[in-house]
């Protein structure tokens, strides 16, 4: 699924500050 990345990307480009949360619940952020 690279999907997944592609999403990860949008997200700490919109949420640089949250890049550390994804690091621990970038799962449950990606869920969301």
């Amino acid at each position: 699924m690279e999907t997944g990345g592609e999403v990860k990307e949008g997200v700490s480009r919109a949420h640089p500050l949250e890049n550390d949360n994804h690091s621990q619940g970038r799962l449950t952020s990606v869920r969301r």
